[in-house]
């Protein structure tokens, strides 16, 4: 058994996938490390166990992926009609603004 120490934005999953295969779940990690309880409250410097060889992995195989969170579609939908309100009350002031300065 070889053994991982955890760095700070590292996951349980991710720490899987670099240790084990991309075909990993934690559930192989806790299969190893009864001690672990709760898979999402792993702490920086616990040492997880794994088998096979001693593996050297970067930091950024082993943390959680960064994404942007979506917007519900009504929210989304309110985006898109609240930017086709303004086009549309942009090309009504063009529309009505003089084009040159003719007085009569």
């Amino acid at each position: 058994m070889n053994t991982y120490i955890v760095r700070p934005g590292d996951t349980l999953s991710a720490i899987a996938k670099a240790l084990l295969g991309p075909g990993a779940t934690y559930w192989d990690l806790v299969s190893y490390n009864p001690e672990i309880s709760d898979p999402d409250a792993i702490e920086v410097g616990q040492e997880i166990l794994y088998p096979g060889e001693a593996k050297t992995i970067p930091a950024s195989e082993t943390k959680a992926p960064v994404s942007l969170p979506a917007l519900p579609k009504s929210k989304m939908n309110l985006v898109l009609y609240g930017a086709a309100a303004a086009m549309a009350g942009l090309s009504l002031w063009l529309a009505l603004t003089p084009k040159d300065n003719v007085t009569v």
